[in-house]
């Protein structure tokens, strides 16, 4: 089927803005580009493959990723990134060509294919390697990190507009702009500017997070929490909301006593919120309902498969994708220790599609696990798992290294709860849009930061604890 015109003039604008603004220097723009169109994905074409807004701007910036490697490659953290890529890579020429995983089904097109799955999910990694790097860049500088917080707040908030006038109007604007998976007025879940109701959730829950990590909020802060909470109470989404949740226990953990208010503040407004949706369109709490009432009954499948373990049982209870996964590892636990593969588990997961509504709506799946720290393990085993988690506590004391220095281009406490609760969620729920990366890139600009003022503290008490070298009129040899 020909893709719809749309995506061709939506592909053109993906590229033209930030490509224009590389040429003209105006790399701050680049980065306010790539945090908005994390949560306003419309610029996300589907022309041949994926292609978030986001990672076309890793595209362009392949080059100085090049340049720029021996800078870089010196983190820890770079270099516990770089082990899992070349092991990913190794994974991908055993299972993508020497030993593919065979397709069941055998109609799958050549991109879905062992082969073609590999090469596209390792340059779509490359991709998201080069956009973490360039962001780790821009946050260097002084200014970045505040317009990377509030270009994608405001991509959040565009978001739930959207949705919020979706759901009174009943209108799709998301399907009217791109072209792609028209929604039915019935179906009562609005998707903002997101190609799910469930990305509309994760956009959400990512805007409220980033707003509740601030040590203070303006009024203008507060209105735009209610319209994120707004969006997030529309989308009914299950996944949002557990990420929600998890995001609001780590702010509880890691966050001073005024970002706790302000936690308690803002969960009672967005109760308010629900409230109020509930009583413009009942069908949406219905919904809602009914999606939390699926994760715990397993949506047919409890009753229509045996479990062999508890932890079967919770996988049952797990969207299609990470049900299929997860049977898949817990039945095969060698591949749950060496990994499967750069995006390849959905292969073999096809042969453990639970039985029921998921085995009736899906012969085959196409699309890796939701949950980060599953989709890891599905990648590169206890391996990538351990490197994942050396990378974000490596970060969090790095993090707490920096704080009380002056001068930093960046707040070290607010930068580090954000970075640990978008940690949390990734683990959680996989954002469709490259989230991780930019996390990642500021994660890796915090490591950047710590090195340069441990190196900087070090030259400082070399040369004030140096002996005083004399001149040589005043030496004993001279005298």
């Amino acid at each position: 089927m020909a893709a719809d015109p749309r995506q061709f003039v939506l592909l053109a604008i993906a590229l033209a803005v930030p490509a224009v603004a590389f040429l003209l220097g105006r790399s701050r723009m680049v980065l306010a580009w790539v945090a908005f169109t994390l949560f306003v994905q419309i610029f996300d074409t589907s022309i041949v493959t994926n292609l978030p807004a986001g990672r076309l701007v890793g595209l362009l910036f392949l080059p100085a990723l090049a340049r720029q490697f021996r800078r870089w490659s010196r983190l820890p953290v770079a270099r516990a990134w770089l082990v899992n890529f070349v092991y990913l890579i190794a994974l991908g020429v055993l299972f993508g060509f020497l030993m593919p995983w065979p397709d069941i089904s055998g109609t799958r097109p050549l991109s879905l294919r062992a082969e073609g799955r590999t090469v596209i999910y390792l340059i779509r990694t490359l991709s998201d390697l080069s956009l973490t790097v360039f962001v780790m860049n821009q946050l260097t500088r002084p200014g970045a990190f505040e317009t990377l917080r509030k270009w994608a707040v405001r991509g959040a908030v565009v978001s739930s507009i959207a949705a919020i006038a979706g759901l009174v109007t009943h209108f799709d604007f998301y399907g009217a702009m791109t072209g792609l998976r028209l929604y039915a007025a019935f179906d009562h879940r609005p998707r903002g500017l997101a190609f799910e109701p469930r990305g509309l959730g994760l956009a959400c829950a990512y805007g409220l997070m980033l707003i509740l990590c601030k040590q203070t909020r303006t009024l203008a802060d507060w209105m735009r929490l209610l319209v994120v909470g707004a969006g997030l109470a529309a989308s009914a989404s299950a996944s949002a909301l557990a990420a929600v949740t998890v995001g609001l226990v780590v702010i509880a953990i890691i966050g001073s006593f005024r970002i706790r208010m302000a936690m308690i503040v803002a969960l009672t407004g967005i109760a308010l919120l629900i409230a109020g949706v509930a009583a413009v369109d009942p069908a949406i709490i219905e919904r809602s309902r009914e999606g939390i009432e699926v994760r715990i009954t397993g949506r047919g499948t409890i009753q229509a498969n045996q479990a062999a373990n508890p932890a079967e049982a919770l996988a049952f209870r797990m969207d299609v994708f990470d049900a299929s996964a997860s049977l898949f590892l817990l039945r095969n636990p060698l591949y749950a220790l060496t990994g499967t593969g750069p995006g390849l588990i959905s292969l073999p997961a096809s042969d453990h599609i639970p039985a029921g509504l998921y085995k009736i709506v899906f012969p085959v799946i196409n699309n890796p696990p939701s949950h980060g720290l599953l989709l890891e393990l599905a990648n590169t085993g206890v391996l990538g798992v351990t490197l994942w988690f050396f990378q974000v506590l490596a970060i969090f004391a790095a993090g707490r290294r920096l704080r009380g220095r002056r001068g930093l281009p960046f707040p070290p406490k607010t930068a580090t709860a954000i970075f640990l609760v978008a940690a949390a969620l990734y683990a959680v729920q996989v954002s469709p849009s490259p989230f991780w990366a930019v996390t990642l890139g500021l994660g890796w600009a915090i490591a950047e930061m710590e090195a340069v003022t441990a190196r900087v503290v070090k030259r400082y008490r070399n040369e004030t604890t140096e002996a005083p070298v004399l001149p040589a009129a005043a030496s004993p040899s001279a005298s």
